[in-house]
């Protein structure tokens, strides 16, 4: 918890901004293999990694799923599925724990009750949205632009959080080979 009141103050909050989210807020522990987030669903929180790791994954046309992110404690640590959160639609991505893990939750309805009360936390507010979305437009970008052994190279120099705490299985799927595929190419860097 105390990486995230360190966020909140870098973010200049008043305490009393921070009382106001500290009104809304909830610790959950979320079992390992526990989707909080399913397709169909809408998605209504924002979350706020404390401890343990979560993918998204697609639902493709031909029923198959596809990681698409990956959420950990030091990489990410604020997830929701934003076509659903912000359009108000059912999700078409599900977010699933890769271990057990603690998150706070922020509730939609509660939060945008709070920013109409504190221009502070507003800022803040849009201030992470925009850094979270392009975090994970240039990480998006990387993967259509890379080759699955570019992609897998730069995870090893640049992300190794990732290499470290998310499975073969799910950083294969993420790359768009099979497991198998990457276990040969792991031999040859």
């Amino acid at each position: 918890m105390d990486k995230f009141y360190d966020i909140l103050k870098q973010g200049k909050l008043t305490e009393k901004d921070i009382e106001l989210l500290q009104g809304i807020i909830c610790v959950q522990n979320v079992k390992n293999n526990k989707i909080i987030v399913d397709y169909g669903k809408n998605c209504t929180n924002i979350y706020f990694i404390l401890k343990g790791g979560f993918v998204m994954q697609l639902l493709k046309d031909d029923g198959s799923e596809k990681t698409i992110n990956f959420f950990l404690e030091g990489f990410q640590p604020f997830m929701t599925v934003p076509q659903s959160f912000f359009r108000d639609v059912t999700s078409n991505c599900k977010l699933v724990s890769i271990r057990n893990s603690d998150v706070i939750v922020l509730p939609k309805k509660e939060l945008l009750q709070i920013l109409e009360i504190s221009p502070t936390i507003k800022d803040f507010y849009q201030s992470q949205i925009i850094t979270a979305l392009l975090s994970e437009l240039d990480f998006r970008t990387k993967l259509l632009s890379y080759s699955p052994k570019n992609m897998y190279e730069l995870l090893i120099s640049d992300y190794q959080e990732v290499i470290q705490n998310i499975s073969s299985r799910h950083i294969a799927n993420f790359i768009g080979i099979s497991p198998e595929w990457l276990s040969n190419l792991k031999k040859t860097l």
